[in-house]
């Protein structure tokens, strides 16, 4: 992804119950902007209402459970 130009990226791992092994990712890049930066304001203040989003599990997704961030980060 950096070679097509992407300047940040954040792996994000899901569970995934129909895989056998259980767990899958999915990477996120953004071109000149960190997208491993959670925008806050913007999530909190919105201005509409949602049934199925709220900033705090948008928040608690971007962390890595800590088998993997051992994984990753030693």
């Amino acid at each position: 992804m950096r070679e097509a130009g992407f300047t940040t990226t954040q792996t994000l791992p899901f569970l995934q119950l129909a895989h056998p092994i259980g767990w899958w990712s999915c990477t996120m890049a953004g071109k000149n902007t960190d997208v491993s930066q959670f925008r806050e304001a913007d999530a909190t203040g919105k201005g509409f209402e949602t049934k199925y989003y709220t900033a705090a599990q948008h928040k608690g997704a971007l962390v890595l459970p800590p088998f993997m961030e051992k994984a990753i980060n030693g």
